[in-house]
């Protein structure tokens, strides 16, 4: 803690020096410190006035120091960060140094800056010493990760409760989702088919269409509501009507062949074998912002 301090007042005192006084390696060294610092670096008084900010603050938060220099702190901070800024100024002075936390500020143009603090109080000086660091892109993925794991856990249990069979595979049409409803409709368990070509519900005489299907695909392009047939465990052939659309990353790369939606199809009276249509399977999904979400 002593260091810490000592460093701002070595600092502070050389800002202080007049020209053409004497100064150390140590404080030219601080001094370039403070001006250079990507991370805000500010001193305050006891009431929260501040007393002295580095020129990042204009970057990070939109005001020159001059803006800022005999500003109280509480013009910046966010209002329902207030309290628990306070309380942590607080618990700095009576330690001496802070626990890192962090409070939200408003920037000049009026959105929100996260920063990440750590300081220490000066008795001798009654002075607030303290470093900010940027936190705001690293919040704004974290909101991200969050929501797009929501999202998917929405999109789970959707696909866990559809009556309709659900499968997802890769480009190369290597199983990689199955559920419920597809191991009732085909007779396999997830487990005996995850990892496998699609092929193992395709006639022979349709794999040809599958190849097709997935080359649509991988070129993002959608097939919807075709009727085809596929195999069951047990070599029965079921009818069934099939979309595809391609699955894409929240990046907007397609990583998979799509996602199928069978639905067993009884064949109406007098309906032949020649008036089905082909096709291979994949689901009609709809793709929003990088996640995927049902239909």
């Amino acid at each position: 803690m002593r260091s810490f301090i000592g460093f701002f007042n070595r600092l502070f005192g050389a800002l202080r020096q007049s020209p053409g006084t004497a100064r150390t390696v140590e404080i030219d060294e601080g001094r370039h410190i403070f001006d250079t610092s990507p991370d805000v670096i500010v001193v305050t008084d006891i009431q929260g006035n501040i007393v002295r900010i580095n020129p990042s603050c204009e970057e990070i938060l939109g005001y020159r120091p001059e803006e800022m220099t005999g500003r109280n702190a509480q013009a910046f901070i966010y209002p329902g960060d207030l309290d628990s800024t306070r309380n942590q100024m607080r618990a700095l002075r009576r330690r001496g140094v802070s626990r890192i936390f962090e409070a939200r500020y408003r920037h000049k143009s009026g959105r929100l800056v996260t920063l990440q603090w750590t300081g220490a109080w000066s008795s001798r000086v009654q002075q607030h010493y303290f470093f900010g660091r940027d936190m705001t892109a690293q919040k704004r993925d974290e909101a991200t990760i969050r929501e797009y794991a929501e999202r998917e856990q929405f999109f789970i249990a959707a696909v866990e409760s559809s009556n309709d069979a659900i499968i997802t595979n890769n480009p190369d049409g290597v199983i990689t989702a199955w559920n419920v409803a597809a191991e009732h409709l085909f007779g396999y368990a997830a487990d005996e088919v995850i990892g496998k070509s699609v092929d193992i519900i395709v006639p022979d005489e349709l794999r040809g269409d599958v190849r097709m299907t997935l080359a649509k695909i991988k070129a993002g392009e959608k097939v919807e509501h075709d009727e085809t047939v596929r195999l069951t465990k047990d070599g029965r052939r079921i009818n069934v009507s099939l979309s595809v659309s391609p699955l894409k990353s929240h990046s907007g790369a397609i990583i998979g062949g799509g996602e199928s939606r069978a639905r067993h199809r009884r064949p109406q009276a007098g309906a032949g074998g020649a008036d089905r249509k082909r096709a291979s399977g994949a689901r009609h999904h709809r793709h929003r912002d990088g996640c995927l979400h049902p239909a």
